[in-house]
């Protein structure tokens, strides 16, 4: 449960957590993103750019198990505490 946070780490936790599970989460619509780097998908259901589109791909997957890993660092550091 959210409450008053007993230290800055458990905020850092609730952020992390929110950035990945909350209600507006949404890691993989990155959509208009892609769009400005190239790396979208056109009507037929292909690549703009195929490369750009695996870059992009794995550039995301990278940072949402480094968001992934953060997260349970933090929670990890919350049930030392306890």
């Amino acid at each position: 449960m959210v409450g008053r946070a007993k230290n800055t780490n458990e905020v850092e936790f609730h952020v992390l957590n929110y950035l990945l599970n909350g209600q507006a989460a949404n890691v993989t619509d990155l959509s208009s993103l892609a769009l400005k780097m190239h790396a979208g998908i056109k009507a037929d259901g292909q690549p703009v750019d195929p490369v750009a589109h695996k870059r992009f791909t794995k550039g995301v997957s990278n940072i949402k198990e480094q968001l992934e890993r953060l997260l349970q660092q933090r929670k990890r550091k919350m049930e030392a505490k306890e």
